[in-house]
């Protein structure tokens, strides 16, 4: 059963957040009032269409699924299976509800109790593997529903890598394959992490002729984040403290 929860000022003022399309952020809420004390619930995006969207008909099961994924890949929220059930926990709950909304025994596992997930593999042919942009239904008395949100996930790694991988990469050669190659490496990869590699990466070649700088392409393909021993200490992590 859905419960009260609080919403905070800084939600609205979040800039993880804002990389996520308008509607997944309410998808988010959402996702608070349908959570345990523990900020757990059921990862079924069908089962959260009729708890959320119950009166929107242009938002379709596919959409709720594309939502979880960018807030999953935005690292908002975490997706991980136990047994034969897909959960998601609101990242850094306890930072978001007060003690008051907090009291209930948990409803569903902990995390620690199955494999994470990068993203949903339910709903995933309609989710992400079909041009998006371009679904829709018709209906009676209405134009098309509403197109899924581009695949959502790949929507934020094309923000992320607009405005913090390609400006701080330091050579600017095939764009296009970059942003393709960023696309792949953050299914796997945390942002944090890659960006880490590259500060270490770009410090590493600075003053060296360009002809000494890989493509952003093939640094991003042979996965070289990895091969830079020089990591920043780690921050506060979180999406509320972005």
């Amino acid at each position: 059963m859905a419960k009260i929860r609080t919403l905070k000022p800084g939600f609205f003022r979040s800039r993880s957040l804002a990389k996520c399309p308008i509607e997944a952020r309410l998808t988010f809420q959402g996702l608070w009032t349908e959570a345990d004390d523990h900020g757990r619930g059921i990862a079924d995006p069908r089962l959260l269409k009729g708890a959320i969207w119950p009166l929107d008909d242009d938002i379709t099961v596919q959409h709720v699924s594309a939502h979880l994924n960018v807030l999953a890949a935005t690292s908002h929220i975490r997706l991980y299976a136990v047994a034969d059930e897909t959960y998601y926990e609101v990242v850094n709950w306890e930072s978001h509800q007060s003690a008051a909304f907090r009291r209930g025994e948990a409803q569903f596992p902990d995390i620690s109790a199955g494999q994470e997930l990068s993203r949903l593999s339910m709903q995933e042919d309609a989710a992400s593997n079909v041009d998006v942009a371009s679904l829709g239904r018709e209906g009676k008395g209405r134009e098309k529903s509403k197109p899924l949100v581009k695949d959502a996930a790949v929507a934020a790694f094309d923000r992320e890598f607009e405005e913090d991988f390609w400006p701080n990469y330091p050579r600017k050669v095939s764009k296009t394959a970059a942003a393709k190659a960023f696309r792949a490496a953050r299914k796997t990869t945390d942002l944090k992490v890659i960006l880490d590699g590259l500060a270490s990466y770009t410090k590493s070649v600075k003053g060296k002729s360009a002809d000494f700088v890989a493509h952003a392409a093939t640094w991003l393909n042979g996965r070289r984040w990895e091969d830079e021993s020089e990591r920043p200490d780690d921050e506060g992590s979180g999406w509320w403290n972005n």
